[in-house]
């Protein structure tokens, strides 16, 4: 039997996809634990409107029996996480501390640029796997989008963003010359602004 391995699905969507039998010569009896499955053509649709009832993943297991042998193969469906607790903000410091939370257990990442989850360059601490806290690293004066992706311990992603206008405060260097310690006599005094 061949079916996905995973399927990321929200609570009641409706979920289909084929089901194969590989050298399917005697047409066994399929079954499914959950949805419905039917023979169309030379494979098995399944469909289901997905109830997670509570839980943030179900099995589903199909099983094909002729009168020789019995298969049995199972699908993960799992629910990706729901990510609350973001909002755009003005700061003028360089770091930024933020914090979200998700409606099931997960494992934050968050990354300056939009990439996949396993490339991201960042993990949230997690306090009880449903609420996560971060610092930012140094960000520049300018505008940033921040990436978020949670994924839960079976493999379901959910993403957001925000972004961070960053308008740090003036700063200023002065430089003397000769440099200190001071003596009497002619001292040339450089100051460097940031803006």
């Amino acid at each position: 039997i061949q079916a996905p391995s995973l399927i990321v699905a929200n609570q009641n969507q409706e979920v289909i996809f084929n089901v194969t039998i590989q050298n399917n010569t005697s047409n066994p009896d399929m079954t499914v634990s959950h949805g419905s499955i039917m023979f169309v053509g030379e494979s098995y649709l399944f469909s289901w409107v997905v109830n997670y009832g509570g839980e943030e993943y179900k099995e589903v297991e199909f099983i094909a029996e002729d009168n020789e042998s019995i298969a049995t193969v199972k699908t993960i469906i799992a629910k990706p996480p729901i990510i609350s607790g973001l909002f755009d903000d003005a700061i003028n410091t360089d770091r930024y501390e933020f914090s979200l939370s998700t409606d099931i257990n997960a494992v934050c990442k968050y990354s300056l640029s939009n990439k996949t989850y396993n490339n991201m360059e960042y993990t949230m601490l997690s306090i009880d796997g449903k609420n996560h806290q971060a610092e930012t690293p140094k960000l520049s004066q300018k505008t940033h989008t921040i990436h978020i992706n949670c994924q839960s311990f079976k493999g379901a992603e959910g993403v957001a963003f925000f972004n961070l206008n960053v308008n740090l405060l003036p700063s200023a260097q002065i430089r003397l010359s000769p440099s200190s310690p001071l003596r009497s006599g002619i001292i040339e005094v450089e100051v460097i602004a940031s803006e």
